[in-house]
C-alpha cells in the first residue's frame, strides 16, 4: 500500500508540473503588443493600452483571444447547412456565439437604389430563429469593398456597416 500511495504522489507531482508548464506556455503565446488603426495608419501598441472600439490588425498567421464568434454566410441554400455546422463546433468547443451576419445579402443598384437578390431571397432569418441567434446583419455587394481587398488595402474601406455590427454585440 505505501508503494501505491508513494507512486500515485509521484504522478500526482509529475501531472501537476505539467498543468503548470501548459498554463505557462499558454500565457507565453499571449500577446504583449497590438497593432490598431490610428487614423488609418497601423500603430503598435502595448496590449495594455488597447480600449473598446479601437481596429485591430490581424495578419495572416496571428492569433488573439475571443469573446467569441461571428458566423459569416451568403444567401445560397447550401451555406445553411454549412453554418449549422459551423454553429454545432462552436457549441462543442464552448465559443459563445455573438451573432450571424449575412454577406453578399444583396446588390442595390446605384442609380434607381432598387435591391435586387442575385444569390436568392435570403433565408437568414429562419436560419438565425432555429439556431437561436442573432442577425446582426444583411451586408451587400460591394464593388468598392472588393477593389480595397484586391489592393490590400480593407483598412481604407467605408466600414460603417461593420462599426453598426460592432456596436451592437459590444451594447
Amino acid at each position: 500500500i505505501l508503494t501505491l500511495i508513494t507512486v500515485g504522489k509521484m504522478l500526482e507531482a509529475r501531472s501537476k508540473g505539467k498543468t503548470t508548464d501548459a498554463l505557462k506556455s499558454l500565457i507565453r503565446l499571449a500577446p504583449k503588443t497590438a497593432v490598431i488603426l490610428v487614423d488609418g495608419k497601423q500603430t503598435q501598441v502595448s496590449i495594455d493600452k488597447v480600449k473598446k472600439g479601437d481596429i485591430f490588425v490581424v495578419r495572416p498567421g496571428e492569433s488573439i483571444p475571443v469573446d467569441g464568434i461571428i458566423i459569416v454566410t451568403t444567401p445560397q441554400d447550401l451555406v445553411t447547412m454549412i453554418v449549422k455546422k459551423a454553429y454545432n463546433m462552436a457549441k462543442m468547443m464552448n465559443i459563445p456565439i455573438l451573432g450571424i451576419v449575412e454577406n453578399m445579402s444583396y446588390f442595390e443598384c446605384p442609380d434607381c437604389h432598387k435591391k435586387h437578390y442575385i444569390f436568392g431571397e435570403s433565408k437568414i432569418d429562419e436560419v438565425a430563429k432555429e439556431l437561436e441567434i442573432p442577425v446582426l446583419a444583411k451586408l451587400p455587394i460591394n464593388p468598392a469593398a472588393a477593389a480595397y481587398v484586391d489592393n490590400g488595402t480593407i483598412e481604407l474601406a467605408d466600414a460603417s456597416a461593420m462599426t453598426e455590427v460592432i456596436e451592437r454585440i459590444t451594447e
